[in-house]
């Protein structure tokens, strides 16, 4: 079971695209992203898991090579906006890797530190938050949103 999870949300994306999966990250997005990535030092997640549209895979590649990641880089349709919060929330749970990064949408990522940490709020674009075991039975804390 993962010890650390880090939830981000994508960066900010253009408005017009033939379809929501396409939608790339705007100039400000990738630099956002970029900015927040100061936020994950001293932080190595073994695995980054993505959701598969557009956005979020280059909000993810931008963090892995920002952060010099060396580890496993997973794209996963059970992390799409609309996604099964119960389904996403069991699988972060379930990975055996300690530390594990998930770059995703709203309202997922919201509705994850729900259902992960009991404590409700809004992602902004690029928003990182960090969840932290706190329990052998699965729960976890919020121990910081950057």
């Amino acid at each position: 079971m993962a010890s650390r999870i880090l939830i981000m949300r994508h960066g900010e994306a253009e408005t017009n695209a033939d379809s929501d999966e396409a939608r790339h990250l705007t100039e400000t997005g990738s630099r956002v992203v970029i900015s927040q990535c100061r936020h994950l030092s001293g932080f190595e997640p073994d695995k980054i898991i993505s959701s598969p549209f557009v956005r979020a895979r280059e909000t993810a590649d931008i963090v892995a090579g920002d952060i010099r990641h060396r580890g496993e880089m997973i794209i996963d349709d059970a992390y799409v906006p609309g996604a099964d919060v119960a389904q996403a929330g069991s699988l972060l749970m379930a990975d055996d890797s300690d530390t594990v990064l998930l770059v995703s949408h709203m309202p997922l990522v919201s509705r994850l530190v729900q259902y992960l940490a009991h404590q409700a709020f809004g992602f902004d674009p690029a928003q990182i938050c960090c969840l932290s075991k706190s329990s052998d039975q699965g729960e976890f804390s919020l121990e910081w949103v950057a």
